[in-house]
């Protein structure tokens, strides 16, 4: 019995010693008129930072609901990008908000009267694999116009895992797909993800991973709690900024996604928004690979 719970201990430890370096590396982002303080990861790099053109590629892929905030990789991925080599993207994170609520402000009470909606939302969502290669299938049109070739990213399969935390300032679900590129084999991927406010801010935060053991599964799942743990943290409940938008009125679940371009629908709410961001979220470790061994074979 004392055992478990030294080992107890320790876990809680280490996921406070965790939130705490986190938190020391907080850096300003911009959302709408406002300024959040978002801290890095732990051991990851900013890919906006080190490759501009993969992050604007990683964009070019999620719905034009989403806009991406950053996207984190490790610092021997972020090596292999700069000399031109393909990066094993094991593990990574990426930051996301919802276009029409970027700068927005959202109660705990408005969050928590959408949150019945969103579960289902995120369940039936996961459901629609076509319609997420339709938007896939976008981003590779515009990767083959960025580098001359065609990833050819597709689904084969998604799973739901469930919803695995609950605050009333959030909600944490774990989803894993099957995806393939260029006519190589299936490879699955794990991500887990949350729907969540800062200061009032909603956020979308992901954290993924190559999918080998269900270890990589509990990655995800304690690396999205302590990122959005310290993304609060950095971020206390306080006054909204005179410029920012005015206070929504309506349950996140039900606020109409932005008004994107005449392809876009605009008619999902923010859960839909987030399952579709995080599940093209999880291919970008297909994507970023085949295009930098693109570069290199025109030797740029």
């Amino acid at each position: 019995m004392s055992h478990d719970r030294s080992r107890i201990s320790r876990f809680v430890f280490a996921i406070v010693m965790l939130c705490a370096a986190l938190a020391a590396h907080a850096e300003p982002l911009q959302f709408g008129a406002r300024t959040l303080e978002i801290p890095r990861p732990q051991g990851f790099d900013a890919l906006s930072i080190i490759s501009p053109n993969q992050f604007k590629l990683a964009q070019a892929y999620l719905p034009a609901t989403n806009r991406l905030v950053e996207a984190y990789i490790l610092p021997e991925d972020a090596q292999a990008i700069v000399a031109i080599m393909a990066p094993s993207m094991a593990r990574y994170f990426q930051l996301q908000v919802i276009r029409n609520l970027d700068g927005a402000s959202i109660s705990e009470s408005q969050f928590q009267a959408g949150v019945k909606e969103m579960e289902t939302e995120i369940e039936q969502g996961m459901k629609l694999t076509q319609e997420l290669n339709a938007q896939i299938q976008k981003g590779n049109e515009t990767a083959e116009r960025m580098a001359s070739k065609n990833p050819q990213v597709a689904l084969s399969g998604t799973e739901y895992l469930g919803i695995y935390r609950r605050e009333p300032w959030g909600l944490f679900f774990t989803i894993k797909v099957h995806a393939s590129a260029a006519g190589r084999g299936d490879k699955t991927i794990v991500g887990s993800g949350a729907i969540m406010l800062a200061n009032r801010q909603p956020l979308l935060v992901y954290g993924y991973s190559r999918f080998e053991a269900e270890s990589d599964r509990q990655w995800t799942e304690q690396a999205v709690s302590a990122w959005a743990d310290a993304i609060r943290g950095a971020n206390p409940d306080g006054a909204v900024a005179a410029t920012a938008p005015a206070a929504a009125t309506t349950p996140v679940a039900r606020v109409e996604t932005a008004p994107a371009p005449a392809e876009a629908n605009n008619t999902g709410g923010a859960a839909s928004s987030a399952l579709k961001g995080g599940a093209i979220g999880l291919i970008v470790v297909l994507i970023v690979g085949l295009i930098v061994r693109s570069q290199r074979k025109r030797g740029e």
